[in-house]
């Protein structure tokens, strides 16, 4: 056959350029072949017949089955009697009854009204991580609704209206996930099986209501109701919503809709950081954590900016740089496999995902962007029958789950402390007061105004009160400057500044602090102890969430060796001011001290409180098991240690000084007060240059609490006349 005529049932039109397409079946009703050159021509003026050719070589074969879908518009009117609908074929385009082949009818399908209307709201934003969908269904009826009819809308593969308590894969009738009745007051509560709403009109009916125009029509039917959030990729047209009005099995009035495409997510997804590296360019450690709504075997991940403060600022400033990143994988606590396919500000991994398991995703040695703010985080899994192409699959059509813009960590200004002007000026152990000298910078951006600035020293130091002193230039502070220390904490050093530290603005301080006693075993100490200085900028003074901070990169001080246990003690009523006194200094290394030539030395520089005077011959009694001599300088003595060697344990030397007229204030001698400090020094070319040696060159150092000076009473004895 060549050519085939159509002709429809009453009512029907076909336009005069119609739309056809014919299609080669199997034994089975599988298409075969569609067929090429197929054209449809309708009547002049519309009506319900049509010609269907086929154009060129092609016939139509005897005893093969066919499908031909042709458009037509429904009649506007319903008839009693669905009529017929009959084909003709011919062999050649001449319509005439001698060329007639083949005659064949088929009973129409039964016509129902429409919906008047059939719209489905969706939420203009849903919450990356809300795992619900909120929709708002209205609907207008062409006929009154009566007891006992029922009305029924389904949704989607993959809408879930029921409530949670409820199996998803249960397909009984239970309550639907928060719904909520707008109008008309008196609807039935519907109920709900996956995708299916149903509202059963067992008590009352709704009547038509006359309308604009002559057309009757129901009330609106508007109401709310919730989905979990679709766990299935859906195609355009599987997207779909389908309402039907029917009186038992009658089907009295129906209507399809489009609904909108609506890409699964990944559940329960989380970006959070694994360390404190929060501040701009540190290399930090990130989890993500997530569970497929659908299988997949690639992930690909990726940042972009997100603050809105950060609009003025060049593009990709807000991104991490996964460049460099080291990845590793778990599957419900289980290591599993995956691989880096590719990486940079994208990073596209290969891994199973599996439906349901959950999945954390550790991002190593990451680098935070370079400006301060919320990067927002795109994650999409994909399916990968060829993963040796990378990039080249990540294509719509094996896109399985996507989340979107999810707010991750956020990244700081970085507090940059100057490693060439920040010191501590006794790096020693058991230093009862020592002064820390800071510098440091703000950057990328300014630090505000009413910040509390935060310092940590390392486990082992404490802060002294009241020893913050600002430099120049330094913001203005309020009266909340105070120290916090805790045996098993860090100790804090709090300072609320009233103006604000500009970006690039070199900002110093300086504050006192107690040293670490020395350790039982150095070695330990040194392998084990974190010495890193933290300096944070935070809203408050617990300091929740920084929003500056060095991120503890400051390398802090090897501390060296002390004395041990030490103290001075002046002879019997040696207390009074300006007296020639013996005192005994003693003291307890834990570790030796000697020369490492033939010809060397060892010194011990004891440096007195200020208005002490030491003998020029200052060791008192002789000889001494540890020193051959002592030579005063004023209040500095310098003891030559027997043998160029200072042993090990507990040992003493009686000093002969002149005490000072009045017990040395708090501030004198540059902040030393009442102490006594003492100094070990190694191969120093001369007695002289031990006097003025900077204290950098000392292997031991230690403070030693001064006794204090004040008036002997004075008594005199006598006969009594009486």
């Amino acid at each position: 056959a060549g050519v085939l005529a159509l002709e429809a049932p009453f009512g029907f039109r076909i336009p005069t350029v119609c739309e056809a397409t014919l299609q080669l079946l199997d034994a089975l009703g599988n298409s075969v072949q569609t067929l090429q050159g197929v054209a449809c021509l309708g009547t002049p003026t519309p009506g319900n017949t049509a010609k269907v050719q086929v154009e060129g070589t092609t016939k139509l074969a005897a005893l093969e089955l066919y499908l031909l879908d042709i458009l037509v518009l429904n009649p506007s009117v319903i008839p009693l009697d669905p009529g017929t609908w009959r084909l003709q074929t011919y062999s050649s385009k001449q319509t005439e009854y001698s060329r007639l082949l083949d005659v064949g009818e088929g009973a129409s399908f039964v016509l129902t009204e429409v919906f008047h209307t059939l719209d489905i709201t969706y939420p203009a934003f849903a919450g990356l991580l809300v795992d619900e969908l909120e929709l708002r269904i209205q609907i207008v009826l062409p006929i009154a609704i009566e007891l006992g009819d029922v009305m029924l809308i389904t949704g989607p593969e993959g809408y879930i209206f029921r409530e949670a308590s409820t199996s998803d894969t249960s397909q009984e009738l239970g309550a639907c996930a928060s719904f909520q009745l707008l109008s008309p007051s008196g609807l039935p509560t519907p109920e709900c099986a996956s995708p299916r709403i149903q509202f059963t009109f067992a008590a009352a009916g709704l009547p038509l209501l006359d309308a604009l125009g002559s057309e009757k029509l129901t009330p609106l039917i508007d109401f709310k109701v919730t989905s979990v959030y679709p766990r299935r990729t859906l195609s355009l047209e599987a997207t779909v919503f389908h309402g039907e009005h029917k009186r038992g099995e009658m089907l009295l009035a129906s209507k399809t809709v489009q609904g909108e495409l609506v890409t699964p997510r990944l559940q329960g997804l989380s970006v959070t950081r694994r360390d404190n590296m929060v501040a701009v360019g540190s290399k930090s450690s990130l989890r993500v954590a997530f569970t497929p709504s659908q299988a997949a075997d690639a992930l690909s991940i990726t940042t972009e900016v997100g603050d809105e403060l950060s609009v003025s600022t060049s593009a990709g400033k807000l991104e991490f740089d996964l460049s460099d990143v080291q990845v590793t994988a778990t599957e419900d606590a289980e290591p599993i496999q995956v691989q880096v396919l590719s990486r940079g500000t994208t990073l596209l991994l290969q891994l199973a995902l599996e439906q349901t398991r959950s999945y954390v995703v550790t991002l190593s040695n990451v680098a935070n962007p370079q400006d301060p703010g919320t990067a927002m985080w795109t994650l999409t899994t994909y399916v990968m029958t060829d993963p040796t192409s990378g990039d080249a699959r990540l294509t719509a059509a094996n896109q399985r789950d996507n989340s979107k813009n999810l707010a991750g960590p956020t990244t700081v200004t970085r507090l940059q402390l100057d490693t060439s002007a920040s010191f501590l000026a006794d790096p020693f152990f058991d230093i009862m007061s020592t002064e820390f000298r800071v510098a440091f910078t703000a950057f990328p951006k300014a630090v505000a105004a009413g910040t509390y600035l935060v310092f940590y020293a390392p486990l082992g130091y404490t802060f002294l009160e009241k020893t913050f002193n600002p430099g120049e230039g330094f913001p203005l502070i309020s009266g909340q400057v105070f120290a916090i220390n805790d045996a098993l904490e860090r100790a804090k050093y709090v300072v609320n500044i009233l103006t604000q530290i500009l970006n690039g603005q070199v900002m110093k301080f300086t504050v006192r602090l107690r040293t670490p006693s020395t350790p039982d075993d150095l070695a330990v100490w040194a392998s084990t102890h974190e010495r890193n200085w933290l300096l944070l900028a935070c809203g408050n003074p617990d300091c929740e969430s920084p929003s500056a901070s060095n991120d503890d990169l400051f390398p802090g001080f090897e501390l060296k060796a002390s004395f041990g246990d030490t103290s001075i003690e002046p002879e019997a009523n040696g207390i009074a001011p300006q007296t020639r006194v013996t005192v005994t200094l003693a003291f307890n290394p834990t570790t030796s001290l000697s020369s490492l030539v033939s010809d060397g030395s060892v010194h011990v520089r004891v440096v007195a409180p200020l208005g002490f005077d030491f003998a020029v011959g200052c060791l008192a009694v002789t000889p001494n098991p540890s020193f051959t001599a002592c030579f005063g300088f004023g209040r500095t003595a310098i003891l030559l240690a027997r043998d160029a060697e200072l042993p090990a344990g507990a040992q003493s030397v009686a000093l002969s000084v002149t005490n000072a007229a009045m017990t040395p204030s708090a501030g004198a001698g540059g902040g030393i007060g009442n102490q006594w400090v003492l100094e070990s020094f190694v191969d120093l070319p001369s007695v002289n240059y031990a006097v003025t040696a900077s204290a950098d060159l000392a292997k031991q150092r230690s403070q030693v609490p001064g006794y204090e000076i004040r008036e002997l009473l004075q008594a005199t004895v006598g006969a009594n006349t009486q």
